[in-house]
């Protein structure tokens, strides 16, 4: 979970907690933390007074609980798309979704779609399977050559697991702004869409 800890200068900086097992992310590095966008924004009630500048914020109030719910939904958002993979294809692989993989998953489509012929096959890095639809162990990973019809499913496949995080972090996060009580707002959990 993260947590909005204090306002400097008008920049919200947030701590990190491995309590809920997600990477701890950077504000530089995390595209899907952006402070200006969070609605209702921290205001100056939620605020108590620190050295200087520095202000706390009070996590009893509701708009201060809300921007930290919103964090915490992002991150398991993040993590969904980022770490869990997808799966796709006959026989059913496991495909990786960092950002390079997903460059990686449609470059090999747009390349497959240009060329235009069916025999040519298209290298991927993919996995097999285990009980869990995720790949058990890093040995179970390899290069497997695909065609342009099984480039179009995966590239499907991969654009469909990004859009389902995406729609179910857009619900939690209304259903945050939408809560009148802090309770309510810690009520609200990551629900990971089906893989």
């Amino acid at each position: 979970m993260a947590n909005f800890v204090t306002v400097s200068n008008g920049l919200v900086t947030r701590e990190a907690s491995t309590s809920s097992g997600l990477p701890p992310l950077t504000m530089s590095g995390d595209p899907w933390l952006d402070v200006s966008a969070l609605n209702p924004r921290p205001v100056v009630g939620d605020h108590t007074a620190n050295e200087g500048a520095t202000f706390t914020l009070n996590h009893t109030t509701l708009s201060a609980a809300q921007a930290a719910k919103i964090a915490e939904l992002r991150d398991a958002a993040a993590n969904h798309i980022k770490n869990l993979g997808f799966l796709s294809g006959s026989p059913a692989r496991v495909f990786p979704s960092q950002p390079k993989d997903q460059e990686n998953i449609f470059a090999a489509f747009t390349a497959a779609s240009i060329d235009n012929e069916p025999t040519n096959v298209y290298s991927l890095w993919s996995g097999e399977p285990g009980s869990t639809n995720r790949v058990q162990q890093a040995t179970d990973w390899a290069m497997y050559e695909y065609d342009l019809e099984a480039l179009k499913l995966i590239a499907h496949a991969c654009r469909a697991h990004v859009n389902d995080a995406q729609e179910e972090l857009n619900v939690e996060c209304q259903a945050v702004l939408a809560a009148t009580t802090v309770a309510a707002v810690n009520a609200v959990v990551w629900s990971s869409p089906p893989t």
